[in-house]
């Protein structure tokens, strides 16, 4: 008689069991889910990061090899430096100070255009180190 009471308690508790290993193998499989998903994204960022680099590298090579024969960088540096170089002509200040009153009254769009002609010829990876630097 004691037999059968343990081996319907056996059946109970191999079902009970049975149900929870289930319930476990479902979490288990929930949690790897997860883990890929997360893995995926992560993957997808560092994929996107690399394409972002690879492009802005590929345009400043393709900016600095079309403009090796040209001159407008020179041009560019000539034209930031007169400036500089007249602040220390004392003659020559209040003509640079004046033309920077002059300038600080242009239109915005005009001062962007300007910015972006700059960046344009020194390269988009100079801007971005300038711009990173805290300026």
């Amino acid at each position: 008689m004691a037999i059968p009471i343990i081996d319907g308690v056996l059946k109970v508790v191999d079902t009970v069991g049975g149900i929870f290993g289930s319930w476990m193998d479902r979490k288990k499989v929930e949690a790897e889910g997860k883990v890929r998903v997360a893995t995926a994204r992560v993957e997808g960022e560092v994929k996107r990061a690399q394409t972002e680099t690879e492009g802005n590298i590929n345009y400043d090579q393709t900016a600095a090899e079309g403009m090796r024969y040209s001159w407008k960088d020179e041009w560019f540096a000539l034209l930031l430096s007169a400036p500089f170089i007249m602040c220390f002509i004392p003659p020559l200040q209040p003509y640079v100070r004046e033309g920077f009153n002059v300038l600080a009254g242009t239109p915005e769009w005009y001062q962007w255009c300007f910015i972006g002609a700059i960046v344009a010829s020194f390269g988009l990876k100079t801007w971005m180190g300038y711009k990173k630097n805290g300026s």
